[in-house]
């Protein structure tokens, strides 16, 4: 996934609706602070959307906007075995294989513990990282 000058940022739900409800392009931030960079999420992710976008039409409306992101900025859907979004996430950052994005606190700390590294937004503009020392 990440080559020597590209990184692969994964990309958990909590980020792809504050970047719909906030306006916030989180693609572009990403892109100016690591510059060649790829983009997935994992298939639980995708289905934790679509799961989402039952709940409500105000949901439903956000989460078409999130979709209509994911393909204009290429990102690829990728198959990880593990059952849910979060541990498929945490599968994706063992190794270093890829950076996680996400605002989920728990997630976060079970990376950092395994040494992954985690993106995460700080004042709804600046991205911060862990584990990229």
């Amino acid at each position: 996934m990440e080559s020597a000058n590209r990184k692969t940022i994964a990309l958990d739900s909590n980020v792809l609706i504050l970047a719909v409800r906030e306006r916030l392009d989180v693609f572009s931030l990403a892109r100016e602070k690591f510059g060649n960079v790829e983009f997935v999420v994992p298939e639980q992710v995708l289905s934790e959307l679509s799961l989402l976008a039952k709940k409500s039409a105000k949901m439903a409306r956000e989460l078409n906007v999130v979709k209509k992101m994911l393909e204009s900025n290429n990102c690829r859907a990728v198959h990880v075995e593990a059952e849910n979004a979060d541990d498929a996430l945490f599968g994706l950052s063992r190794g270093r294989h890829a950076l996680v994005f996400s605002g989920d606190r728990e997630l976060g700390k079970r990376i950092k513990n395994d040494n992954g590294a985690i993106i995460y937004l700080r004042r709804k503009r600046l991205l911060e990282t862990f584990g990229l020392e």
